[in-house]
């Protein structure tokens, strides 16, 4: 059974023209055999797509900072990552988009640690975090009602906070009123500072918990996975399987640890709790020269495992009392 591949967000700007490098990227994706595709954050980085978008942030030379009071756009539906969406489903009707957001923590402390506005006390002051969260939800409505998937990105969270629990709550804020099988969160980093898993597993608005497993401290994440606290509290897994920071082409890992490490976490965690894999992080800081060969390995490794043929060694079913939802709807 082929598991669906979808990759996180970011790409390396691949065309000079912004439209022009969203084909490309779509390209791309086609050709190693995603399911749920990306923009590939062509029009910037993942910080200054919403910096631009968002009043009370903005860019100063070339840095996203927090300018005054923050609050939710005037139409969410010119923000660039909307816009886009609607005109990718509209370009591309039988491809299935995921729009990638950043979470409302790592925007807060990335715009404010750059500048301040007088508004907030610090780049760590909650209130700055929560009237970003307020906007990003702003910006999530026309996706709600278009029945997008939708990826929140906070890979700080993984660094530790004091009010990691209010923190991470901030997605069921903005993900209020949206299908949680269509949401997903996207936390990379080794998660075993703080409860993140724990506390990410309590959402309601959202099914997908997507982490990295394959390079440096994140290996470790592994040895976190609980199949009883995904399957109590109905969550599902989105398993990095390669890494995406080579230092050399020699060091793309090769489609047979692909396929290894994505059997033994179906072993770990059950086929059917696994909504997809993808690269560990966005391919944005990727030397744009191994891109094509890290989807390339990733396609083949997880192809690879698809053609076992079973599910190797995956427990039985557990009964439990806990939470379910359905199951989130990744046809392919």
């Amino acid at each position: 059974m082929r598991i669906p591949r979808t990759v996180i967000g970011s790409f390396p700007k691949l065309r000079d023209d912004d439209i022009e490098a969203i084909d490309a990227v779509i390209a791309l994706q086609k050709k190693f055999g995603v399911d749920i595709f990306t923009d590939g954050e062509q029009r910037g980085d993942m910080i200054i797509y919403l910096a631009r978008a968002i009043p009370g942030l903005s860019v100063e030379n070339k840095m996203p900072i927090v300018s005054g009071k923050v609050s939710p756009p005037e139409d969410p539906r010119e923000v660039h990552k909307v816009a886009d969406y609607f005109m990718l489903r509209k370009k591309y009707p039988d491809i299935k988009f995921k729009v990638t957001l950043t979470g409302p923590t790592t925007l807060a402390i990335s715009c404010g640690s750059k500048k301040l506005s007088k508004d907030y006390r610090s780049y760590v002051d909650f209130k700055l975090t929560e009237d970003i969260a307020y906007a990003i939800k702003e910006i999530v409505r026309p996706l709600r009602e278009a029945k997008a998937f939708v990826q929140i990105d906070e890979p700080i969270l993984s660094q530790g906070f004091r009010d990691l629990k209010e923190r991470i709550r901030l997605m069921d804020l903005i993900l209020e009123g949206c299908d949680p099988n269509l949401c997903s969160t996207h936390v990379c980093g080794w998660l075993g500072r703080q409860p993140v898993l724990q506390e990410l597993s309590k959402l309601e608005n959202l099914t997908v918990l997507s982490h990295a497993f394959s390079a440096g401290e994140e290996i470790k994440n592994f040895d976190l996975l609980d199949r009883a606290l995904f399957e109590d509290n109905g969550k599902k897994l989105g398993a990095g399987v390669i890494s995406v920071s080579p230092i050399g082409a020699e060091d793309i890992e090769r489609p047979e640890k692909v396929s290894e490490r994505l059997a033994s976490m179906v072993k770990k965690m059950g086929i059917e709790n696994i909504a997809y894999s993808h690269p560990d992080c966005g391919l944005g800081a990727t030397r744009r020269e191994f891109v094509e060969g890290i989807l390339e390995s990733f396609y083949k490794g997880t192809e690879l495992y698809g053609s076992s043929g079973k599910d190797p060694g995956t427990p039985p079913q557990r009964k439990c009392a806990g939470k379910r939802t359905k199951p989130p709807e990744f046809s392919i």
